[in-house]
């Protein structure tokens, strides 16, 4: 009886193994499909129109999401932001890099110190003679929003100061 239990044990485990093995094969399958498939999504055409603060910047979106990210870091929180204590930078690329996307988000911190709520985004996509640029307020005050977003727009065209204004410069 303990030879049939082995080998009911095996048979099982081979039995597991195929059903694992043909649902990660159906997920590879439709993932095959799209070829363009990255863990960052492209934003939404009818959210980039709606988005007046969005903008088509020269450069690569590698190139803008490193600047972009440098000076949000030295600028907002280097500590010469007090009221940005209370949150938390997060970055990521593709790692499809002819895809050429990028986003950075700012999360509040939760109670354990971890990152909580998304409270902004800036997205860098490819597009036609650059990187389109688009940053989306989740839950900032509209003045911390305002001043974030003409930073970035000054960041993105390599004007890395710590100026508090909110005037954009034309991209």
């Amino acid at each position: 009886m303990h030879a049939f239990a082995q080998q009911l044990n095996i048979v099982v485990r081979w039995a597991t193994l195929g059903i694992f093995t043909t649902l990660l094969t159906a997920g590879c399958g439709a993932t095959l499909d799209n070829s363009k498939s990255t863990a960052l999504k492209l934003p939404d055409i009818s959210e980039a129109i709606g988005n007046s603060n969005s903008a088509v910047k020269k450069g690569s979106p590698i190139e803008l999401y490193t600047l972009v990210a440098r000076g949000i870091k030295s600028c907002w929180f280097s500590g010469a932001r007090p009221d940005f204590k209370k949150y938390i930078f997060f970055a990521e690329t593709s790692q499809d890099t002819s895809e050429g996307a990028a986003e950075i988000s700012i999360h509040e911190l939760d109670k354990n110190g971890r990152r909580g709520l998304k409270a902004f985004e800036v997205k860098f996509h490819s597009a036609d003679g650059g990187t389109y640029v688009a940053p989306k307020n989740h839950r900032l005050d509209a003045v911390m929003s305002e001043q974030l977003e003409a930073a970035i727009d000054r960041y993105a065209n390599n004007d890395l100061s710590c100026n508090l204004s909110s005037s954009r410069k034309a991209g």
